[in-house]
C-alpha cells in the first residue's frame, strides 16, 4: 500500500479492522492496557493511540489507511484529507451521508460505494479541493434516481476531481464534480444510467456504457482530448439536454451506440465540435432530437451517424454553426423523410459543410445548408426521396440517386468542378424549380434518369454541362401554369440522350435558348410531343442562334422555334409524326443534314428564313412542307424520295431525287440556276429503276444536268430515262455529265418535253444517220 507523501502533514490512521465494528466512528478498547506509553492499544480500529486515551478517528487533514477492511461510513458527515485502500478494502458511504475528500492526494485500489440499492436520501463524496485519485480501484456509485441525484460525486469551492488513469467511476448515480478523467467513467450496472452532469468536465481516458448499463451525458460541457473517448461498449451513451461535446472519440462496440436525444424543448440543444466518430462506430441522433449543432472546424467520421428514425415523430436537424469540413471513410445517414417529420443537415450563418473525399451522406431526408461535396451524397433508399433544398450546392465528385431513390435538386444552384456530377445510377436524379447546374457532367446508369420538371419557382438551367455517353435527361412535360422549361446557357456538350416531355404525357415541355449556345458532343436532343395544344418545344430568345454541332442530332416531333446553325443532324424521324420548324429572327443555316424521315412530316414555316451552305444536305424521305416562301438552296444537296409541298429554288445546290434509284416530288415549282445540279441514277432502264424528279408545277432549267450508271448497270441504245416531269418549263441546261460512249456511232439526246424530260441513248445509224432522224423540237445531242 503506498503511503501518500505529497499531502500537508497530518496524522495517519490504520484500520485494523479488528474491533468488531465496520464503523468508521467506532473506538474500541483493547484487552491489554498498560501504563506504559509504548504498550499501544489492540483491538483498536483505528490503531497507535495510548492506553486508556481514547484514539481520535480520521478528520479533514489526516490519512485514513484500509487495509483489507470493510469500512461503514453510517453516522455523520466525515472529512478525511487523504484515503488509502488496500485491493481488497472496501469503504461505503451509509444512506443519508457524506464523505468530504480535503487533501489533494487519494489512493484507491479497492472500492468506495456511495449509499445502498435501497436508499432513500442522498449520499455523497464531495471534493473541498483540487484533488487527484490513483490506484486501480473504483468508486461505486449505488442508487440512481431519475428525478434528483441521491447517490453522487460533486466537487465544491470550484474545485476539481482528476480520475487517475487506472482509476474507475461507475455504478449508478450522478457524476455532478468538476471532473478531468485520465481513467474511466462507465455506466456499468445492468439495466441502470450513470448520469453525468452539472459542472464541466475533460476527458483524456474513456467515458463509456458497458454491461447493459448506459451513461448518460446530459446539460454537460465536456472536453475531450485526443485520447479522450466515449464509447458505447455493448450499451448506449446518450448525450441529452444539452450536452456539449468537443474534441476526443466517439466509439461504439459489440452493438452499442452513441445515442443523441433531447430531452424536451425547455433544454438546451446538444452540440458537438471536432470530434472523431472511429471505425464501425454507430452515432444515432434519435427522434425529438431537434437541433444537434455541429461547431468547430472539423467532423472526422469513419462509422455511420445516423439521423432520425423511420418512425420518428419530429425533424431531426445536424445545424451547422461554422465551416465544418467531415472528412474520413464514414456516411451520414439521413432516415426520415415526411412533410412534417425529417432528417435534415442545414447550415447557419453562412457557414459550409464540406463533405470530404471519401466520406457519404446518404439516405432520405433534407439537405438545406450551404454543401461543398468532395465525396459522395446519394438517395438510396428505394422509393425515398432525398431532397436537396433552400441552399446552394458546390459538387465536386458524385451526387447521385441509386437503387431506386429519388436525388431532388429544388429551387438551388449547383455549380460543379470538372470532376463533379449528377448521378442517376438505377434512380432518379430530378431538377425542378428553378434549379440551375454549371458546369461538371449528368450521367446516368443501370436504367436511371435524370429529370427535368416544372415548378412554380421558374426555369432549370444548365450552364456550359456535359452529359455523359448514353446518359437519359427527361424533360418531362406539365400543364398550364407550371409547363416545364430548360434553359440552355452558353454550351452543352451532349454525348447522351435529352428527351422533350419524355412521358408524352397532356403537358408542355421546352428547352429555352436565350442567348447563343453551341451544342457538341454526339448526342441527341429528342422531341417527343407533337399535339394542338401540349407540345416539345425548342426556342431560341430574339438574336440568340442555337449551334447544332457535327456529330450532334436534333430530332423527333414537336415544335422549333429557333434561329438555328446547324452542322449536325436535324429533322423529323417518327412515322406518322411531325416536326414544325419556325425559323426565329436569325433564321435556320443547314451546313449538316436536314432529313424529313420516311412517313414524317417537317413543316417548314418561314422558308424564305432557311439557307443552306456548300456542305448541307436536305433529305427528304418524308413530306416537306414550305409556308411563306419556297426552298432556296444555295449550295449543298436536296435528295430523297418523299414530297415537297411547296416550291424549290434551287440557285447552287444539286438535286438528287431517290437514295440510289428512286422518285422525288415536288407540288410546286422546280427553279435551277446556272450553279445548280440536277443528278439522276440509274440501275437499270426500267421505270423505277431510275431517279425520276417529279414537279407539279413550272421547271425552269439550268445549270448542270447528270446522268450516273449505278450498280453495274450499262446503258443500251435505245434505253430511254423519263427523269423528271412537270406542267410545264422553260430553258435548258448548259452542262451535261452522262454515262460515256463507245464510240461517235452513239449519242445521248436529252428531250425536253411538253411535261416530261427525257434522256435517251441513241445509235444514229438505226436512225438513219445525223440527218436520217428529226429531234424533238428542243432536243439536244450531246456526244458522238
Amino acid at each position: 500500500m503506498p503511503i501518500l507523501t505529497t499531502m500537508a502533514l497530518g496524522d495517519e490512521y490504520f484500520w485494523d479492522g479488528h474491533c468488531g465494528s465496520s464503523e468508521w466512528t467506532t473506538i474500541c478498547g483493547g484487552e491489554q492496557c498498560g501504563f506504559d506509553p509504548d504498550v499501544f492499544m489492540q483491538y483498536n480500529n483505528w490503531g497507535l493511540s495510548i492506553c486508556n486515551v481514547a484514539p481520535p478517528i480520521p478528520g479533514s487533514g489526516d490519512i485514513a489507511y484500509l487495509n483489507s477492511a470493510d469500512v461503514l461510513i453510517g453516522s455523520g458527515n466525515i472529512s478525511v484529507g487523504g484515503l488509502n485502500l488496500s485491493y481488497d478494502s472496501t469503504l461505503q458511504i451509509d444512506v443519508g451521508y457524506k464523505l468530504y475528500l480535503d487533501g489533494p492526494d487519494h489512493f484507491n485500489d479497492g472500492i468506495i460505494i456511495v449509499n445502498r440499492p435501497n436508499a432513500n436520501a442522498l449520499s455523497e463524496l464531495i471534493g473541498t479541493s483540487d484533488l487527484t485519485i490513483l490506484g486501480s480501484g473504483e468508486i461505486v456509485l449505488d442508487k440512481y434516481w431519475a428525478d434528483w441525484p441521491v447517490s453522487d460525486l460533486t466537487t465544491i469551492n470550484n474545485s476539481t476531481i482528476t480520475n487517475g488513469p487506472d482509476h474507475t467511476i461507475g455504478g449508478r448515480g450522478y457524476v455532478l464534480a468538476s471532473l478531468y478523467n485520465q481513467g474511466t467513467v462507465a455506466g456499468n450496472m445492468n439495466g441502470y444510467p450513470l448520469k453525468v452532469t452539472e459542472q464541466d468536465k475533460t476527458n483524456a481516458g474513456t467515458f463509456e456504457a458497458v454491461n447493459g448499463g448506459a451513461l448518460y451525458i446530459f446539460d454537460q460541457n465536456l472536453t475531450q482530448t485526443s485520447t479522450g473517448r466515449l464509447f458505447g461498449n455493448g450499451a448506449t451513451v446518450w448525450l441529452q439536454g444539452g450536452a456539449n461535446i468537443t474534441g476526443g472519440n466517439l466509439e461504439t462496440a459489440d452493438g452499442g451506440e452513441i445515442l443523441i436525444q433531447q430531452v424536451n424543448q425547455y433544454w438546451a440543444p446538444n452540440a458537438l465540435a471536432d470530434v472523431t466518430v472511429t471505425p464501425g462506430s454507430n452515432v444515432h441522433v434519435a427522434d425529438l432530437s431537434d437541433p444537434l449543432h455541429l461547431r468547430g472546424s472539423t467532423l472526422v467520421n469513419n462509422g455511420t451517424i445516423t439521423v432520425n428514425d423511420p418512425d420518428g415523430i419530429s425533424t431531426c436537424t445536424l445545424e451547422v454553426e461554422s465551416d465544418i469540413n467531415v472528412s474520413g471513410t464514414g456516411d451520414i445517414l439521413l432516415n426520415k423523410y415526411h412533410q412534417y417529420e425529417l432528417a435534415n443537415i442545414k447550415t447557419t450563418n453562412g457557414s459550409i459543410l464540406t463533405n470530404g473525399n471519401g466520406h457519404t451522406i446518404h439516405g432520405i431526408g433534407h439537405i438545406q445548408g450551404i454543401i461543398e461535396n468532395q465525396g459522395l451524397i446519394t438517395a438510396d433508399v428505394p422509393g425515398g426521396t432525398l431532397h436537396l433544398l433552400q441552399d446552394d450546392k458546390t459538387n465536386a465528385y458524385v451526387m447521385q440517386a441509386e437503387n431506386g431513390g429519388s436525388l431532388l435538386i429544388d429551387g438551388i444552384a449547383v455549380t460543379q468542378t470538372s470532376a463533379g456530377q449528377l448521378m442517376a445510377d438505377g434512380g432518379t436524379v430530378v431538377l425542378q424549380n428553378g434549379a440551375a447546374v454549371t458546369l461538371g457532367a449528368l450521367n446516368t446508369a443501370n436504367g436511371g434518369a435524370v429529370e427535368v420538371r416544372g415548378g412554380n419557382a421558374g426555369l432549370v438551367v444548365l450552364t456550359d454541362v456535359s452529359v455523359a455517353p448514353g446518359a437519359e435527361i427527361h424533360i418531362e412535360g406539365q400543364s398550364y401554369p407550371t409547363e416545364t422549361w430548360l434553359r440552355l446557357e452558353n454550351s452543352l456538350i451532349n454525348d447522351g440522350i435529352i428527351t422533350i416531355d419524355y412521358s408524352n404525357n397532356n403537358g408542355k415541355a421546352h428547352i429555352e435558348v436565350p442567348n447563343d449556345v453551341a451544342v457538341t458532343g454526339s448526342g441527341e436532343i429528342v422531341l417527343n410531343r407533337w399535339h394542338q395544344y401540349e407540345l416539345a418545344t425548342i426556342q431560341t430568345s430574339p438574336g440568340a442562334t442555337l449551334t447544332n454541332d457535327v456529330h450532334h442530332t436534333i430530332r423527333g416531333i414537336g415544335h422549333i422555334r429557333a434561329s438555328i446553325a446547324n452542322y449536325g443532324i436535324l429533322g423529323t424521324d417518327t412515322p406518322g409524326h411531325r416536326i414544325d420548324l419556325y425559323p426565329g429572327t436569325e433564321g435556320v443555316a443547314n451546313y449538316g443534314l436536314l432529313q424529313v424521315a420516311e412517313d414524317s412530316q417537317l413543316h417548314l414555316y418561314d422558308a424564305g428564313m432557311f439557307t443552306q451552305a456548300a456542305d448541307g444536305r436536305v433529305m427528304v424521305n418524308g413530306s416537306l412542307y414550305l409556308y411563306n416562301g419556297g426552298l432556296t438552296m444555295d449550295g449543298g444537296t436536296l435528295y430523297g424520295i418523299g414530297i415537297i409541298n411547296g416550291n424549290v429554288n434551287n440557285v447552287g445546290a444539286m438535286c438528287e431525287p431517290g437514295i440510289d434509284e428512286g422518285k422525288l416530288i415536288i407540288t410546286g415549282n422546280y427553279d435551277q440556276a446556272s450553279a445548280a445540279t440536277l443528278h439522276m441514277e440509274a440501275a437499270g432502264r426500267s421505270a423505277g429503276e431510275y431517279d425520276v424528279l417529279a414537279v407539279s408545277g413550272h421547271a425552269t432549267f439550268d445549270g448542270a444536268l447528270d446522268l450516273e450508271a449505278i450498280d453495274g448497270f450499262e446503258p443500251q441504245p435505245g434505253d430511254r430515262f423519263e427523269v423528271m416531269t412537270y406542267s410545264s418549263h422553260t430553258g435548258q441546261f448548259s452542262e451535261y455529265d452522262l454515262p460515256p460512249l463507245p464510240s461517235r456511232r452513239y449519242v445521248w439526246r436529252i428531250d425536253y418535253g411538253a411535261n416530261v424530260l427525257a434522256i435517251e441513248y441513241v445509235d444514229r445509224l438505226k436512225q438513219g444517220g445525223s440527218g436520217g432522224h428529226k429531234d424533238p423540237i428542243g432536243a439536244q445531242r450531246i456526244g458522238g
